[in-house]
C-alpha cells in the first residue's frame, strides 16, 4: 500500500499460492513484490477487490520476478519454496537499505 516502506514489509507468505489463490498471504506477497518493483499497481489497487487474489498480474510479477533473479527449476508465476528463498533475501536486502535489481521490462 502507498506509503509501506520496505522495513516496513509484512512477512513473507509460506510457499504454495498461485493463480486463484487468496487471502492475507497473498496480500503479503503483493506488498513486498511492490515494494521491490515488481508489481506494478495503481494506488486505487489496495483497495480493490483484486487486492489479496492471486490474479494473472501477481503471476505475471512472481515469473519476471523468477527470470530476474535465476529461479530456475519451478513452474513460472508459482510462488513456491524456491521463489520465497530467493525473495526473502531481496526482501531483507531491501529492508536493510541495499538496492534490489530493477525488473526486466515488459515485453
Amino acid at each position: 500500500p502507498p506509503g509501506l516502506s520496505p522495513g516496513a514489509l509484512p512477512d513473507l507468505p509460506e510457499a504454495g499460492l498461485s493463480l486463484g489463490s487468496s487471502g492475507e498471504g497473498v496480500r503479503s506477497l503483493q506488498q513486498n513484490l511492490a515494494a521491490i518493483g515488481f508489481l506494478n499497481v495503481r494506488p486505487w489497487f489496495w483497495r480493490s477487490a483484486h487486492y489479496g487474489m492471486f490474479d494473472h498480474p501477481t503471476r505475471d510479477a512472481v515469473e519476471l520476478y523468477q527470470a530476474a533473479h535465476g529461479v530456475q527449476g519451478v513452474k513460472k508465476g508459482v510462488y513456491c519454496a524456491e521463489t520465497r528463498a530467493s525473495l526473502l533475501s531481496k526482501v531483507d536486502s531491501a529492508a536493510a537499505g541495499g538496492a534490489s535489481a530493477p525488473p526486466p521490462a515488459a515485453p
